[in-house]
């Protein structure tokens, strides 16, 4: 490139002057915000969440992981009843779970019994001359 002056230099060494000293007092004078002195609201409120997931066991520790882990891992090479008749205590329960088998359901009458109800539903004579005399 072409320069006004031979003596001109286009690269001249920097000088540090922020860094050349340590400042006693900061650059800018104005007060620091309050907000840097207070702790934040929402790492407050993030806090306690963790606090209570810890509390009501949804967050657990690594050592209670891992000491789960293993006692799920021992559970597994234990021994256990093929058949659910060899247990004694699963053997008063029915096979869904319940210590009872509950009463089969009546099926609803359809078309043809809603149409032709039993004779103890119909009325008869008697009835119709009580229905007369009430209303009159």
């Amino acid at each position: 490139g072409m320069f006004p002056h031979l003596s001109v230099d286009p690269y001249p060494d920097l000088v540090p002057w922020a860094t050349k000293d340590k400042l006693t007092e900061p650059m800018v004078d104005m007060a620091e915000p309050k907000s840097r002195f207070l702790p934040s609201k929402w790492e407050a409120k993030k806090v306690v969440k963790l606090v209570r997931a810890m509390r009501k066991g949804w967050i657990k520790p690594p050592s209670e992981v891992e000491r789960e882990r293993k006692e799920k891992e021992q559970e597994a090479l234990q021994p256990y009843m093929l058949w659910s008749d060899d247990n004694k205590e699963a053997s008063w329960k029915a096979a869904n779970g319940l210590s009872y088998v509950p009463a089969t359901k009546v099926k609803l009458p359809g078309h043809a019994g809603s149409y032709n109800p039993p004779k103890e539903y119909l009325q008869d004579e008697h009835e119709d001359d009580k229905d007369a005399a009430y209303t009159s």
